[in-house]
């Protein structure tokens, strides 16, 4: 799941989210909540697990991931919207039908991202941004239904695990963290942070040039600005991983020459931001690299 490589023709999109009290004013108060939505879509092309727990691949497969604003369940995968729901679009005169398989953390809450294939089938991919479509949640039999309510309170994952390490004190036994994507700026985190996200996966640390550990291969991870973000972000609660690999750039692992030199990015990661997890996205050239 993630803030995923949303991709937008000329330039980034402004994310305006409206909460109160960490409710969504657009779950309680939106009067289109219960009817057509009226609303633009993007898309993203990247794979992994979706919000709803299984495999995805948004370049080759037809889905929708949703704002952050329908889910109310503490465990996304349990989410009502992972349990036949799907989103119907319309725009231009053409209309689909696609899954909701996965949650747009940084999208407000008319706003859905389309797999690339399902975007392709209402308009050409250089549009990016399309404004102007109109779309509702139906079950996969077609019927039109209510939009999940919000909650009096926000939403709670889970209580801090037992192995809370460094960082924001501790992490939930059950969570979702998103990919946000490091070649952007440290405000998409910032803006994920205020749109009511609490926990999210800095994607990607690539290899800089001569095996040193940098986001998206071209920013140290010492950056001033990315340690604010991740520090606002731990004063509101929440916590970050840093995620290693990706579909492009330099994979560490493919960059230094010995496990020992490996260690010593992994530590200065590490150390930089003061984590307490990582993960590891293996992709790209890197599977095909068994040395």
């Amino acid at each position: 799941m993630s803030i995923r490589n949303r991709i937008i023709a000329g330039g980034a999109v402004a994310l305006v989210t409206v909460t109160l009290g960490g409710v969504s004013l657009a779950l309680a108060d939106n009067p289109v909540s219960t009817q057509t939505i009226s609303g633009e879509m993007t898309y993203y092309n990247d794979s992994g697990n979706g919000a709803c727990g299984s495999r995805v691949d948004a370049a080759s497969e037809d889905l929708v991931a949703v704002s952050h604003e329908w889910w109310t369940s503490a465990d996304p995968n349990q989410d009502r919207l992972c349990r036949g729901v799907d989103v119907q679009v319309t725009y231009n005169g053409k209309t689909i039908t696609v899954p909701v398989k996965d949650m747009c953390p940084s999208c407000a809450a008319e706003h859905i991202d389309l797999s690339q294939t399902a975007f392709q089938k209402l308009a050409p991919l250089e549009k990016g941004l399309v404004k102007g479509i109109t779309w509702k949640f139906v079950t996969d039999g077609g019927e039109a239904i209510e939009p999940p309510s919000a909650s009096p309170e926000p939403v709670r994952i889970g209580e801090p695990a037992p192995d809370g390490g460094p960082g924001g004190g501790g992490w939930p036994s059950q969570y979702a963290a998103p990919y946000v994507e490091t070649w952007g700026s440290p405000s998409d985190l910032e803006n994920a942070r205020q749109a009511g996200l609490k926990y999210a996966t800095l994607a990607f640390v690539l290899d800089g040039g001569g095996c040193k550990a940098t986001f998206n291969g071209n920013t140290p991870v010492t950056d001033e600005g990315w340690k604010a973000a991740v520090q606002n972000l731990r004063t509101s609660g929440g916590d970050v991983i840093a995620s290693f690999g990706g579909a492009s750039g330099t994979e560490l692992g493919q960059a230094c020459g010995s496990v020992t030199a490996l260690q010593e990015q992994y530590r200065t990661v590490v150390d930089a931001l003061d984590l307490s997890r990582l993960d590891f996205d293996i992709e790209g050239a890197a599977l095909a690299d068994s040395a």
